[in-house]
């Protein structure tokens, strides 16, 4: 009986501890969406950099959720991303209040002075059928910033100085062993 009872008091113990981990409570479909974002790294790029894009969706339910992340397509300075698949519940389900994220990189490699922008476009499926402009983000390439007067070399941290006492004492042992050594050395010839 003993142990049945802690058992069931261990259980209860550890449901209590994972249940604030998982914040999942019913809620109604559309009450609550998501938030798209388009990042470029490094953030203010230069002709030699190669620059990166990450496409990101921040959901507060689950569903929805990405299915499918499209390719990147390029016209001009302008990229897309087209048809990111969302998938999106009908308004009389029920889905869980869940935070996630679900993000992709896409590389643009080295890029030619200029103004570029960035779309990701969202295609709804299931219930909401629908395709819109979901983010943009537009930068600026610029050429790479040359140094007046020369280049300087960064070093890492401060340079180190190096102790003296060991030096110090190195010395002083030296010399007293010499010392010790010609007064040997100076008794045996007298």
């Amino acid at each position: 009986m003993r142990r049945i009872v802690s058992g069931i008091m261990f259980a209860l113990l550890l449901i209590g501890m994972l249940t604030p981990v998982f914040n999942i409570r019913p809620v109604r479909a559309e009450t609550e969406g998501f938030t798209p974002e388009v990042t470029v790294f490094p953030e203010h790029p230069s002709t030699e950099d190669s620059v990166n894009v990450t496409v990101s969706f921040t959901f507060y339910t689950l569903p929805p959720y990405v299915e499918e992340f499209g390719p990147l397509t390029q016209v001009g300075n302008a990229f897309s991303i087209k048809n990111v698949t969302i998938y999106v519940p009908a308004p009389w389900e029920i889905v869980c209040a869940l935070v996630h994220t679900s993000e992709n990189n896409y590389s643009l490699g080295k890029l030619s002075e200029g103004v570029y922008q960035v779309q990701a476009y969202v295609y709804q499926v299931h219930y909401n059928l629908a395709y819109y402009l979901a983010a943009s983000v537009s930068f600026n390439v610029t050429l790479p910033s040359k140094p007046v007067g020369g280049y300087s070399l960064a070093t890492e941290g401060y340079p180190t100085i190096q102790p003296l006492t060991f030096y110090l004492t190195l010395i002083v042992i030296l010399t007293a062993s010499f010392t010790a050594i010609k007064r040997k050395t100076s008794r045996k010839t007298k």
